[in-house]
């Protein structure tokens, strides 16, 4: 069962690094900066909602607004073998465990986010 949790988590980091990387001007950039962006974007389009909601609902709510380019319609969710019914709370999880842990204030990410490689 590990396995299987640890899989789909990596599904949705993919998603949502592939996603970070096809912004417009981040194609070239490491995913480290890319990551910054998309936090960054974040934080400053749904700051309310942060604050009001919570950084859970909120991200969940930004992702499913489309925000990045992530799959968004059923069938290619559960082609990847994702629940649709979770899957945008599951990308939002997804994304703040990405963010959350890699920056001292914006900025500082892990090595491990610089390995384009290791990441996907």
């Amino acid at each position: 069962m590990k396995n299987k949790i640890s899989t789909k988590n990596s599904k949705l980091e993919k998603i949502i690094i592939e996603a970070c990387l096809l912004e417009d001007g981040f194609e070239n950039a490491t995913i480290g900066q890319a990551l910054v962006n998309a936090t960054k974007r974040f934080h400053s389009e749904y700051s309310w909602q942060i604050s009001n909601q919570g950084r859970l609902k909120a991200c969940e709510e930004w992702l499913s607004g489309i925000a990045l380019q992530v799959p968004i319609w059923n069938d290619e969710i559960e082609e990847m073998g994702l629940n649709s019914e979770t899957y945008f709370r599951d990308l939002a999880k997804a994304f703040l465990s990405l963010t959350d842990n890699q920056w001292l204030p914006f900025g500082v990410p892990t090595q491990k986010l610089f390995d384009p490689a290791e990441a996907l």
